[in-house]
């Protein structure tokens, strides 16, 4: 199915504008860290 609506995206932009615009509302981004686990809280977020 080809859509002439469809974009594409690039990765590693759409993540550095993420951090981008997380840091305009003042959080703190760490690049270069290695994940060593993650959980989902109870509430599902």
């Amino acid at each position: 199915m080809d859509l002439q609506q469809d974009g594409d995206l690039d990765p590693s932009g759409a993540t550095y504008a993420f951090a981008k615009a997380a840091r305009v509302f003042g959080a703190e981004y760490f690049g270069q860290i290695p994940i060593t686990g993650a959980s989902q809280r109870p509430d599902g977020s």
